[in-house]
């Protein structure tokens, strides 16, 4: 009995187990931590901007929330309520040589309404090392075209880090003019990745100047220069070789669009005028970048215009600025330039920027096969490349290697053997490097009807096994006390270990014969011993005590005088 009661605590133990487990699980798995770092990728030891985020979709909040990052460095940020989420930011986070190209994985700890202590990860997220690239753009400028003699004109001339390495002992090497000083002209700066250098002077000119600028610089050793356009300046009215004055060719641009995402597509339009006496030939009008303005022809007489169109893809907020070049009957060059056009690409939301919906069928008869249709959502404006749908207990599912367009529809077949929620995960990169990584808001849940009604079968039939189990004991209990009471034991044995003594066998009635006398006495019955058991204990016989058999009492004989009755009634 009491191996019985122990079987039976433990087995609902063990159920409790575990459903406080699953619920537990449950409740930690509708907590989500995601992660993203800018750039994606760096050339040595650097910084990155970083950006941690835990979005608690649990129906309780969650205390003591604590941000750890793969250094060890940890931040709390306190608490969140359900259906909230909490960030933590670093623009400016240190990364070791040692840690690029390796898994770094961040993490958050707090305590749910339960008081359980709870922790989740992130995906792992690998900042790459990049091989060094050298690169730098110069470019020059003046305030003036023309002026009189002994006016003063500013030069501006800047020269912009367009690679991924730290530019040394940079400075400003030419023009060769006895307009700027030495000093001013080798005095060494150092630049970093994506950094500008402006530098300006001023100057009084008494003669017209064509100035070549010409920047040097060093980049992991090794030295290089950087040339900027041609600038020109006429003074006291003589026209320098490479300008023209303004009035003669006026460049106008305008965009269908100044505000957009990165990756949208603006139309400029740029208009040329001839405003001088001579027509022009060789007509070519390009951006800063070198991008061609597509014009009917290359012809522009005196006094006439054209216009032409240009179609750029925009990924981050520039000033565009048109330069048009045409060459008179003379070959003389003219040149002009429009004025700046800025354009604003808005701020990519790395939160939102790759997301994904899942469609499925919620419900089978049995397990197998399921469809799942993953529709991928390109919110960045931008091209994205090497996205992988994930799920933590199925690996990689889908890979997509470029994404330009805003949706895109995957579907893919997963074995469902039993009732099981997936949590899938999308992540990509954005142009520039930065990774993006996002999880679905909710579990999808696929419900096997076999198997739960398998499930429900053998608990039906669990339960019964155990209730005809707690029955038999309960009434063998039952039995062994009645038994104790009466001096038996469990199996129905005397304790004093006499024989149960055995009633004796009547014989059936049976109806006399006629002819046997009235008063005849019926001979005593012969009882059938019982057979004697092979172990017995011995015992003492004690004789039976003889009596006389009864005699049966004679009926007087009827005087058959002064009676009724005849002789056929007389029995």
């Amino acid at each position: 009995m009491k191996k019985i009661v122990a079987i039976l605590l433990a087995a609902v133990l063990a159920v409790t187990l575990c459903i406080s487990m699953s619920a537990t699980a449950f409740a930690a798995s509708s907590i989500k931590i995601t992660a993203s770092v800018s750039p994606g990728s760096l050339t040595g030891a650097g910084t990155v901007s970083v950006k941690v985020t835990v979005q608690n979709g649990s129906d309780g909040e969650i205390n003591d929330v604590t941000v750890e990052f793969p250094d060890g460095d940890s931040e709390n940020i306190g608490s969140i309520a359900a259906g909230e989420s909490g960030t933590r930011s670093d623009s400016a986070w240190h990364v070791s040589e040692d840690m690029l190209d390796t898994d770094l994985i961040f993490s958050a700890s707090f305590t749910d309404e339960d008081g359980d202590t709870q922790t989740i990860k992130t995906n792992p997220l690998t900042i790459s090392k990049e091989d060094s690239k050298a690169a730098a753009s110069a470019s020059a400028s003046a305030s003036e075209d023309s002026v009189e003699s002994g006016e003063r004109v500013t030069f501006t001339f800047s020269l912009k880090n367009e690679g991924n390495v730290t530019l040394e002992d940079a400075s400003l090497t030419s023009p060769d003019s006895g307009q700027f000083s030495d000093s001013q002209l080798h005095k060494t700066f150092t630049l970093e990745p994506g950094e500008t250098k402006i530098l300006k002077w001023t100057v009084s000119l008494k003669e017209s100047v064509d100035i070549s600028p010409v920047f040097t610089y060093t980049a992991d050793g090794e030295e290089h220069t950087a040339k900027a356009d041609r600038v020109s300046v006429t003074v006291d009215g003589a026209e320098p070789s490479a300008s023209q004055d303004e009035d003669s060719l006026e460049v106008v641009a305008s965009a269908d669009k100044t505000q957009v995402s990165a990756g949208d597509t603006v139309s400029f339009e740029v208009t040329v005028r001839n405003h001088g006496s001579a027509d022009l030939e060789n007509l070519k009008v390009t951006d800063g970048d070198g991008n061609e303005v597509d014009f009917t022809g290359d012809r522009l007489d005196a006094g006439s215009a054209a216009k032409g169109t240009l179609e750029l893809t925009v990924q981050e907020t520039s000033d565009f600025v048109f330069t048009a070049k045409a060459e008179d009957e003379d070959g003389n060059t003219v040149e002009a330039k429009s004025e700046p056009i800025e354009v604003t690409v808005d701020a990519v939301d790395l939160t939102t920027a790759l997301t994904m919906d899942v469609s499925f069928i919620p419900e089978i008869s049995q397990a197998g096969p399921v469809d799942f249709t993953f529709k991928v959502k390109n919110n960045s404006g931008q091209e994205l490349k090497n996205i992988v749908i994930s799920e933590a207990t199925l690996g990689t599912i889908a890979t997509i290697e470029s994404m330009t367009a805003a949706e895109q529809d995957i579907t893919q077949q997963i074995q469902v053997a039993q009732t099981t929620s997936y949590v899938f995960t999308i992540s990509g990169e954005l142009p520039d490097g930065t990774k993006l990584q996002s999880q679905t808001q909710q579990p999808a849940t696929v419900t096997v009807k076999q198997a739960a009604g398998g499930m429900g079968t053998m608990l039906i039939l669990f339960v019964v096994i155990i209730a005809a189990i707690i029955a038999v004991a309960i009434a063998l209990a039952v039995l062994i006390h009645k038994n104790k009471k009466a001096g038996y034991t469990a199996f129905g044995k005397r304790r004093d270990c006499r024989e149960v003594p055995q009633r004796p066998r009547q014989e059936p009635t049976r109806n006399r014969p006629a002819e046997r006398s009235y008063g005849q006495q019926r001979p005593p019955q012969v009882h059938q011993q019982p057979r004697q058991q092979k172990r017995q204990m011995p015992r003492e016989q004690i004789e039976p005590r003889r009596q006389q058999p009864r005699q049966k009492q004679q009926r007087q004989p009827v005087d058959k005088k002064n009676t009724r009755y005849s002789d056929r009634n007389k029995f």
